[in-house]
């Protein structure tokens, strides 16, 4: 256990309990001698407060907040967090850092915590929380990185997101939103690396919007209902790592790719979709042994079918995985009820 006597530092700034077999209550364990004794100043100059990958459990108390007033980071990532997010961590208006990531927190994003003007790191995914995407997540205009991801939130995606533009991971995948990708999102981004929003109930057209942001990485729109063309700007973000469009309803013909482009470009997986012609020139030179300088490892698509809803793909010299739509079983996931 946690010694009683560390409530004796009173001018502690960084505490980190994490990567251990420490278990027990936060609120056994932490405040209960801070809160019964008002010369204790226990928690009054700490920053910092890193509880992660340990064996912590219970609910977490909502008068941490109080006692330590000052965080500028809170790290309760993978314990056994259980019960609502305590919408007085609100009144940590200082802090740059909250992951309360790969717990078992339950019930709705606080309002609340859409106040921490300061925030830069959000990490809430691998939980069950439930409720929509607040429209106030836009007052968070310092946010890089925003995970979401696999929990029970529904309703739309807000365009208040457009109001981050120093978002470099935006991370929403494995949820039930719903409705469409609102282009508006994207027009002023500049520093976006990273964007999941695969295995939703996203629906409309794939944003050209998205794919003009110069930083792209690792775009994710897999297991989705997006639908019509591609855009005609699809293959131009000079730095795509991986792009991922599989399991939706998209159509047309997949548009030609520029010489010089694509050149650390690692995945392409289009397959079970409606697309049809052929896969441009460029991505098979990527693909070919000849080009040694290519990172390009996977393109999957429907190549191995015989309606009209076929890719011509030389496999294995340019597709080296082809599926058939004729096969096409879109498959939903279930949520999964274990613990992650």
């Amino acid at each position: 256990q946690i010694p009683r006597e560390i409530q004796l530092l009173s001018s502690l700034k960084e505490l980190v309990v994490s990567n251990t077999s420490i278990y027990g209550s936060l609120e056994d364990w932490l405040l209960p001698d801070v809160l019964d004794d008002n010369d204790n100043r226990f928690g009054s100059e700490l920053l910092s407060l890193n509880l992660s990958n340990s064996m912590f459990a219970g609910t977490i108390p909502p008068t941490l907040a109080e006692v330590f007033s000052k965080l500028t980071s809170l790290d309760l990532a993978a314990g056994n967090f259980v019960g609502v997010i305590p919408s007085r961590l609100g009144l940590l208006t200082d802090l740059h850092r909250l992951r309360l990531n790969t717990n078992i927190l339950e019930g709705r994003i606080p309002e609340e915590l859409y106040r921490i003007t300061k925030l830069q790191v959000l990490q809430l995914d691998s939980n069950y929380l439930s409720g929509t995407i607040s429209t106030a997540i836009g007052n968070l205009v310092s946010l890089t990185d925003v995970w979401l991801s696999e929990n029970s939130l529904t309703g739309p995606i807000p365009g208040s997101f457009s109001q981050l533009t120093s978002l470099v991971n935006m991370v929403l995948n494995t949820n039930y939103t719903n409705e469409t990708l609102p282009a508006s999102i994207f027009a002023d981004f500049v520093q976006l690396e990273r964007l999941d929003v695969s295995r939703n109930f996203l629906a409309g057209n794939v944003p050209e919007s998205l794919f003009g942001i110069p930083s792209l990485k690792h775009v994710i729109l897999s297991n989705n209902s997006f639908i019509g063309p591609l855009p005609t700007n699809f293959f131009t973000a000079p730095l795509l790592e991986n792009l991922w469009i599989d399991g939706n309803f998209l159509s047309g013909i997949i548009p030609d790719v520029q010489p010089g482009i694509l050149s650390v470009l690692h995945s392409l997986l289009m397959h079970n979709n409606l697309l049809t012609g052929s896969m441009p020139e460029r991505i098979c030179e990527l693909r070919s042994q000849e080009s040694a300088s290519s990172k390009l490892e996977d393109v999957w698509s429907d190549c191995g079918g015989t309606g009209e809803a076929r890719v011509e793909c030389v496999f294995p010299y340019c597709c080296n995985r082809c599926y058939s739509n004729t096969s096409w079983r879109r498959q939903r996931r279930t949520k999964q009820v274990v613990k992650r």
